[in-house]
């Protein structure tokens, strides 16, 4: 799997399932699904795409080829990744006193979003 996402070939694209639910609905007899990867997704990706030596393809791969599969024009914004030290995910609180737990890896993402334009 890691291989043909890394490979740079067209058909294949980043996609995420963000699901923001409150750790109360989760961690109930009738939890919601889903994880919630939005914060840390591309680093993870970044992650992964370093390791397997293909960081190059990564551009491609979360920005490119999924528009292109559907026929629509590629996002004009641009994001900036810093490599730093390891961190763990905070979880976050929403404006109604909500706790949301962000999906951690197994190993701590050494990548994260420096900047947006």
């Amino acid at each position: 799997l890691v291989a043909a996402a890394t490979s740079g070939a067209p058909m294949f694209f980043l996609g995420t399932d963000s699901a923001p639910h409150a750790l109360s609905a989760k961690e109930s007899s009738c939890g919601c699904a889903g994880i919630f990867t939005a914060p840390n997704a591309i680093g993870w990706y970044a992650d992964i795409f370093e390791k397997a030596g293909k960081l190059e393809n990564l551009e491609t791969f979360a920005s490119f080829n999924g528009p292109l599969f559907y026929g629509l024009a590629p996002n004009n914004a641009r994001i900036v990744l810093e490599k730093a030290g390891p961190e763990a995910i905070k979880p976050i609180l929403t404006q109604d006193g909500q706790t949301i737990i962000p999906f951690e890896p197994p190993s701590r993402v050494a990548w994260r979003v420096s900047s947006f334009a």
